[in-house]
């Protein structure tokens, strides 16, 4: 009889073992998006948390790998084109009343956009990891909102005219270096911990920083009050302003180029 209950329980042990298995067994979605006649693309992403990875490798216009461990995490991905308009929207459908997001779950997504197709993108990602390169795409503008995490963003060689950036806490570095086209309008917000912003050396730039803001360390740029100026400033064909408000920690402008 021992001998049975013995067998009975370690069974149960087992089934149990095989069942959570399964529950935090990683599932994944590929999806690959071809624009058919739009002209350009309004992109909107909502990332729960995890690690985020976007490029600008695809062939097709987006290509995108989706792994995640609970149901509730399965993305949802819609595309239509309406007045040579292309409207991708990519995000989770979690109703849960108490949401709760823990990074053990290893929630994972890897999006990759084409880079001669326009594109104005805008990611709002509540916690985690993000690495986001858009290093030569055709961006019309970018978005980023950011309750907690840490993100690295490439808009290298991008002309992007407008940018927006908020975040609440957390580590930033966003790269701005390369040619420009045009002007940039750049609004940076929130209570980062730290942030960094790389800047071209041959463009002027203006940065005006305002709010509760901690060491501000802008080697090369001269200094007006708390507005910031390289040495090109005024004297090129384009110019980037940049505007930095909040409750922002150390903030550190380079221009490594």
């Amino acid at each position: 009889m021992k001998k049975y209950h013995l067998i009975a329980t370690l069974g149960l042990i087992v089934a149990f073992k095989v069942i959570a298995g399964f529950d935090l067994a990683a599932q994944e979605v590929k999806k690959n998006i071809e624009s058919d006649k739009a002209k350009k693309v309004k992109t909107e992403i909502t990332f729960p948390a995890g690690k985020l990875y976007i490029s600008s490798n695809a062939n097709s216009f987006c290509e995108g790998i989706y792994k995640y461990h609970r149901d509730y995490w399965k993305p949802d991905i819609s595309y239509y084109e309406e007045s040579e308009t292309g409207y991708l929207d990519i995000n989770v459908d979690d109703n849960r009343n108490d949401k709760h997001y823990d990074d053990s779950e290893e929630n994972e997504w890897i999006i990759a956009f084409k880079r001669d197709v326009r594109n104005d993108i805008k990611i709002s990602m509540i916690a985690g990891e993000s690495d986001i390169d858009l290093q030569g795409c055709r961006l019309e503008g970018f978005e980023f909102d950011m309750i907690a995490g840490q993100t690295k963003i490439n808009l290298k060689n991008t002309s992007v005219p407008f940018l927006e950036f908020k975040a609440i806490a957390g580590e930033a570095e966003i790269d701005l270096t390369g040619d420009w086209k045009n002007d940039l309008d750049a609004e940076i917000r929130g209570g980062v911990g730290e942030m960094t912003i790389k800047l071209p050396s041959e463009v002027g730039v203006k940065v005006n920083i305002s709010g509760g803001l901690g060491d501000i360390h802008a080697p090369g740029f001269n200094k007006h009050n708390k507005v910031y100026t390289n040495d090109l400033y005024g004297k090129t064909k384009t110019s980037l302003y940049i505007d930095i408000t909040g409750g922002i920690g150390n903030v550190s402008i380079r221009m490594p180029d």
